[in-house]
């Protein structure tokens, strides 16, 4: 998975200003207590000037069903 090319802006607690953020996505796999695998993307976002990280969030992957 490549870097996400979105604009997005948030405050940098490093630069202490408003910076553009990159967010870099990692996919794994989670085993739930029920045994069940799922795929989890976590994005990890760092500001562009200093690359402090900033915040990161976690989603599983939209399920593409065919008809």
């Amino acid at each position: 998975m490549n870097n996400l090319n979105l604009q997005i802006s948030e405050f940098c607690q490093q630069c202490q200003n408003v910076q553009n953020i990159k967010g870099t996505p990692v996919k794994r796999e989670e085993t739930t207590s029920e045994g069940v695998t799922k795929s989890v993307v976590t994005i990890s976002y760092h500001c562009e000037v200093c690359h402090t990280f900033v915040r990161s969030e976690e989603h599983e992957p939209e399920k593409k069903e065919t008809i």
